[in-house]
């Protein structure tokens, strides 16, 4: 198994000060956070998804892009994906970051998936995500690139079960899955060893982060979404990393720990070698 950082996590380094840092902590790759930035935001202290000073600006220039990829080669790490916030079924959009991840030299991109509404049924949304999905698989052939969609809360794709669903009517080179267990202690958990086993060749990424469930004081019986530290949350990793290498995974485990327990500078050091203690 390899080691990267999505640079999410890192919002108070900017994105030549990061590669140094990665070479440093011994990781193997980096997956960039790709999003405009918001004027409103600018002035704010560095936060995970307002003021991010490691993104890369879609509107950067095919100079800057190459320039940054080359600062990457240059300490010997892989851009592995470049993940944006994209609009299910935005192809416009999808297509204008497979260009700059064509460039970056990356092999995926996060695509987008829609989230659920309780007004249209499952069945009809599922549908049409795997059209749009279908879509898009299509402009990834023609980039040779693989689209990652990502187990995420609060979406349709909660769960690799779901996950699968809309990534199985296509090719796995061109089509893959993110496995994100800190996403499923939220919403969409499944036994490990049965959601990796049944993903197959579309397990394409993985992310490690955690996360837990806290009371709610002000509220009888309600419990309120909290990020952990890696060791601290409750997913095992343990169980995670020995049901990866059980089933022969040799791809990259992704970092992106929203704990704030440590600062970003600690928090690559700790959390690669707290994952690398368990293999």
């Amino acid at each position: 198994m390899k080691f990267s950082v999505f640079t999410v996590m890192t919002p108070d380094i900017r994105l030549d000060e990061i590669l140094p840092l990665l070479k440093k902590n011994g990781y193997d790759g980096v997956e960039w956070r790709y999003k405009a930035s918001e004027k409103d935001f600018k002035d704010e202290k560095p936060s995970f998804w307002r003021n991010n000073l490691c993104t890369i600006d879609p509107k950067a220039s095919e100079k800057e892009l190459l320039k940054l990829k080359q600062l990457t080669q240059s300490h010997h790490l892989e851009t592995i994906a470049v993940i944006p916030y994209l609009e299910a079924g935005d192809l416009q959009a999808t297509e204008k970051v497979l260009q700059s991840a064509k460039t970056m030299q990356a092999r995926m991109i996060r695509i987008g998936v829609p989230t659920f509404n309780s007004g249209i049924s499952i069945q009809q949304q599922l549908a049409d995500a795997a059209y749009k999905i279908k879509q898009v698989e299509e402009l990834c052939q023609q980039y040779e690139m693989k689209g990652l969609i990502e187990t995420h809360h609060d979406t349709l794709t909660t769960s690799a079960s779901l996950a699968l669903k809309l990534a199985e009517q296509c090719n796995p080179d061109h089509i893959g899955v993110i496995y994100d267990p800190g996403n499923m202690v939220f919403e969409g958990y499944e036994n490990h060893a049965i959601a990796l086993q049944m993903l197959g060749p579309y397990l394409a990424h993985v992310h490690a982060k955690n996360a837990m469930h806290n009371r709610d004081s002000d509220h009888i019986g309600s419990w309120i979404r909290k990020w952990a530290k890696l060791d601290e949350g409750l997913m095992n990793w343990q169980e995670i990393i020995s049901t990866l290498k059980d089933i022969g995974y040799e791809g990259y485990i992704g970092i992106e720990d929203f704990s704030q327990s440590f600062s970003s500078e600690k928090a690559l050091a700790f959390n690669i070698q707290y994952l690398k203690s368990l293999y």
